[in-house]
């Protein structure tokens, strides 16, 4: 984003070019506008960053609208002329006002009362606070779910996507990776607890089938995309639409999974992998905060960090770009280090341990112990009873 002050004088510029209209609407594209305005253009046809940050700060504020890129630059609709002063560029609160302290009390109290995206694990739920309450993530959130290729991200998502539906909150599951097919059906295991292998071509079981549709019946509604998802604009019209749609049917939006960040592209070629990453994260995490809905994207770890299995990963693994975690409420890592399989006379599957690595509304470096049970695709927290047989207990627990 850029600075206030440069975003003023480009903002000032703008209502000098619209005043010679006399405050008729007129369109212009990036380009020309950077011409107005004597700003030297970079080579070639692409327009700098900086420049559209600045058009999406105005989008903001109401003083332009955008359309569609055209092959030099998005197309800028001046709204009317209007007094710099009008425009509420960065707004700021007075903590020590008698107004502010006065109505401290009726926002912890909202925060108690608020709607949350409750975790289906007890010990994140209890980890965040203040606008979580110590039930769940807070709506608006950005969530950070990491591990190496084939661990289990896209299974925590589905069932945290589980949790959020059977609570009465909506979900889109923005996939870049599985088609509906397979999302349905690892979903309705998770929701379920029927094994995924009865619902599967060759061995389908009606009868357990219908058990699968009775515990999902009444539930709020889980969206996927009918083809895979690739670009950036793909997966926030995906979202726009989801949304929308839940809003009609007053069943809001509660969760959006991005799964995963770095197969997004983000609509022009880029070289630079930190580059796209940055901008998807900073995209997707502005999206959930304007639209009160808690957004958890799924990150592959970094090819050292994956390299060493032997050591717990930590938020520096995250792939791609620094302001993934940066940008995060919460970052939550898969512990490679500890992984077990376990096999029982009923079930088989992994036991590790998941790190909150970074939490910002509440204590971090947090370790809770997980079962992935391969019947059911369920995550399930382990009991303190039984953590004296999880692998490289560090809690403290037996």
């Amino acid at each position: 984003m850029m600075g206030d002050e440069a975003l003023r004088l480009y903002m000032e510029k703008l209502i000098e070019i619209d005043g010679k209209k006399e405050g008729q609407s007129f369109a212009c594209s990036v380009r020309q506008l950077k011409e107005y305005a004597g700003i030297i253009f970079e080579d070639g046809t692409d327009v700098p960053t900086d420049v559209l940050d600045a058009v999406h700060d105005l989008e903001k504020v109401g003083f332009i609208k955008t359309r569609q890129e055209d092959k030099i630059g998005a197309v800028i609709t001046l709204i009317s002329s209007k007094d710099i002063s009008s425009l509420d560029m960065v707004g700021i609160e007075n903590v020590v006002s008698d107004d502010y302290m006065d109505s401290w009390e009726k926002t912890v109290q909202s925060w108690s009362e608020a709607d949350v995206c409750v975790s289906f694990l007890p010990r994140l739920n209890m980890a965040s606070r203040d606008s979580g309450a110590g039930r769940g993530h807070g709506l608006g959130w950005y969530l950070t779910v990491a591990s190496g290729t084939g661990i289990g991200k896209s299974i925590y998502a589905i069932n945290q996507s589980a949790k959020c539906l059977s609570m009465g909150q909506s979900v889109a599951f923005a996939s870049l990776e599985m088609s509906h097919a397979q999302l349905a059906g690892r979903f309705w295991s998770i929701a379920s607890g029927v094994p995924i292998r009865d619902l599967e071509p060759e061995t389908f079981n009606k009868k357990q089938w219908e058990k699968a549709k009775e515990s999902c019946s009444g539930w709020a509604d889980f969206f996927v995309p009918s083809n895979l998802l690739v670009t950036l604009q793909d997966v926030e019209d995906f979202a726009q639409r989801c949304y929308d749609r839940s809003e009609q049917q007053g069943m809001p939006l509660g969760l959006l999974v991005l799964d995963y960040l770095q197969l997004i592209q983000p609509g022009k070629p880029i070289s630079e992998i930190h580059v796209a990453v940055t901008q998807i994260v900073g995209a997707m995490r502005s999206w959930g905060e304007s639209h009160n809905v808690t957004v958890l994207g799924l990150s592959q770890l970094n090819r050292a960090t994956t390299a060493n299995l032997h050591t717990t990963p930590d938020i520096s693994g995250l792939f791609g770009s620094n302001y993934i975690g940066q940008s995060s409420d919460q970052v939550i890592l898969y512990d490679h280090s500890r992984m077990q399989r376990y096999d029982d006379p009923y079930s088989s599957g992994l036991k590790t341990f998941l790190v909150l690595a970074k939490n910002r509304h509440g204590p971090s470096a947090i370790e809770i112990p997980i079962r992935l049970c391969y019947k059911t695709l369920r995550i399930t927290e382990a009991d303190r009873s039984e953590l004296s047989s999880w692998p490289g207990n560090k809690t403290g627990d037996e």
